[in-house]
């Protein structure tokens, strides 16, 4: 019965996961090809793209949160300005969770305080960076 739900496909609001992408929908093809990266590697990663309408949002967002090993969030020129993208980075803060990940095009000293002196700040391509860092919080790969 466990090789038929696996096989199974789930919702991607259902989907259990390791790590949470926050970042702003500006800057969505870039998140999904993140979350697609990381998939190969066996990390699943879970990010807002398969909400339903008349979802409690919020509580979706911190419910989710609350249940993953990490919390990334991608700093852009898009997302410093974000209040969603904040208030995530700030909960994931409080829960010991947080990485940051900053587009290269960004100078560190851009990003909001105080995620700007997080010494989890890794550079947005720089997967092997990202992995010793999520396995540091304790998203491993799943095999």
């Amino acid at each position: 019965m466990d090789r038929v739900l696996a096989a199974m496909p789930v919702r991607s609001d259902l989907k259990q996961a390791d790590v949470f992408l926050s970042y702003s929908s500006k800057d969505g093809a870039q998140i999904q090809g993140l979350a697609d990266e990381l998939e190969g590697k066996h990390i699943p990663a879970w990010y807002d793209r398969g909400l339903i309408a008349g979802q409690p949002y919020r509580d979706v967002l911190r419910q989710r949160i609350e249940t993953v090993k990490a919390v990334v969030v991608f700093w852009t020129e898009n997302s410093i300005s974000s209040k969603w993208v904040m208030a995530e980075a700030d909960l994931a803060n409080q829960r010991n969770k947080l990485i940051c990940l900053c587009d290269p095009k960004l100078e560190s000293r851009h990003i909001p305080m105080p995620f700007n002196a997080n010494n989890h700040i890794v550079e947005f391509g720089k997967m092997p960076e990202l992995l010793e860092a999520l396995a540091l919080i304790g998203a491993k790969p799943r095999i």
